[in-house]
């Protein structure tokens, strides 16, 4: 079975004297590190993103009672929502900027009506990806864009958008004293076509 290291990232959404929003992103300390990361504030304007957030459910639930109708979706689809939500939420450098390679997300969501609506499992985020198919690298550091190679086989890199759920295993700090009891039966199990084994 693969096993994956977490950090620990707090999002907690708070306003300052003047009434603007901001989403703050606090990385934890890893146990080799002394100290933490810096913390990463993005401005946000706050009815535009409860707009952008309402604007993504309502094109989800379409889908949803679409599929349920077993009606084509022609060109309804949530790229156009999830791209404005990725822009406005994420760090300029996304996620990778806050994780060094091969750490994955554990969210410490702060719960308020922003943190709570937001869907982690569909934003995407801007990266630097290795244009070698062998290079073990394969997700550069921001460091790459400027020097236009890759730091492990030195060979081209190229700027894409990826889906949080491509890069890492997106994982949620649960709150509350008691463990809540799981019932139930049936599962959705979602098999990754490019990947040869299922851990």
């Amino acid at each position: 079975m693969d096993t994956y290291k977490s950090r620990e990232i707090g999002v907690l959404f708070c306003q300052d004297n003047q009434k603007r929003g901001f989403l703050t992103y606090r990385p934890g300390r890893m146990p080799w590190q002394e100290f933490p990361p810096e913390e990463v504030k993005i401005q946000i304007i706050e009815e535009k993103l409860k707009q952008d957030l309402d604007n993504f459910s309502n094109v989800l639930n379409e889908l949803i009672m679409l599929g349920r109708l077993n009606r084509n979706r022609q060109d309804i689809g949530v790229e156009s929502a999830v791209f404005q939500l990725s822009k406005s939420i994420l760090p300029p450098s996304g996620l990778a900027g806050l994780l060094e390679m091969d750490i994955h997300p554990q969210f410490d969501l702060v719960q308020n009506v922003i943190t709570s609506k937001i869907p982690w499992e569909s934003l995407e985020e801007r990266i630097i990806e290795c244009q070698d198919p062998d290079c073990k690298q394969k997700i550069c550091s921001f460091k790459a864009e400027s020097e236009g190679r890759c730091r492990s086989c030195g060979k081209e890199v190229a700027v894409t958008m990826r889906k949080l759920v491509e890069s890492y295993h997106i994982c949620h700090l649960p709150r509350g004293r008691e463990r809540k009891k799981t019932a139930g039966s049936k599962f959705v199990l979602i098999i990754d076509p490019r990947r040869q084994h299922l851990h």
